[in-house]
């Protein structure tokens, strides 16, 4: 009995073939499993539950009815031609498109850096200052605020990185300085500029600067 077990030994490998066959019932066993599991799409409050354990539901048929969590966002896919309404920031209001005696103020947190040229739109998303009711996957209508100052396009060849950050070289006075700033959407003359710089700010061209370089900018205003 002791050499039958000891390696090379016929009893390890009938052993050994035995685990195997486990191992493998035991994976098409949890991959059945997987296919009867129902997970939830995103955070949120179970409102309703519409099946009971036991009973059988078919595809494309709702299990439950889910109220939005803490980091609900509204995706919107405007024309290209409003591209000026989603700087981030801008302000917006939402409400159920069956129901438009209550509105939700919301936020554009997020654009599409690139539009999508084939199909004349880009992406935006918004948040709320306030979580509504609603859930995932509900029909709403959102209607977006102009800004209250035009928005400003920078030439590409005025970005640059350090550290990581995207930015800009700003005079101020008569020093180089590396100012942060957030980007928008790309337009035909450059990148639309949310948060970092206001109007008449002197943007440098950014080869060759060091922070608080001493320099002599001729005028130019974004």
């Amino acid at each position: 009995a002791l050499q039958s077990l000891s390696p090379g030994g016929s009893g390890i490998a009938v052993l050994q073939a035995e685990l195997d066959r486990c191992q493998l019932d035991l994976h098409e066993k949890e991959m059945i499993l997987s296919e009867y599991k129902i997970t939830a799409p995103a955070d949120g409050k179970l409102l309703n539950l519409y099946v009971q354990p036991g009973e059988l539901l078919t595809a494309n048929n709702p299990a439950a009815l889910l109220a939005a969590g803490s980091e609900l966002r509204v995706q919107v896919k405007p024309d290209q031609r409003y591209a000026s309404l989603t700087a981030l920031g801008n302000k917006a209001q939402v409400w159920i498109t069956s129901d438009a005696a209550v509105k939700w103020d919301a936020q554009v947190v997020y654009t599409e850096p690139l539009a999508n040229a084939e199909q004349g739109s880009f992406t935006a998303e918004l948040t709320f200052f306030e979580n509504p009711p609603l859930y995932p996957g509900q029909l709403v209508s959102v209607q977006l605020f102009s800004p209250t100052q035009n928005a400003i396009i920078l030439p590409e060849k005025y970005l640059t990185t350090q550290e990581g950050q995207n930015g800009v070289w700003k005079a101020s006075e008569g020093k180089a300085r590396f100012i942060p700033v957030q980007m928008g959407l790309r337009a035909d003359d450059g990148v639309v500029i949310t948060s970092g710089l206001q109007t008449g700010d002197l943007v440098l061209a950014p080869e060759g600067l060091q922070e608080n370089q001493r320099i002599k900018p001729r005028q130019g205003k974004v």
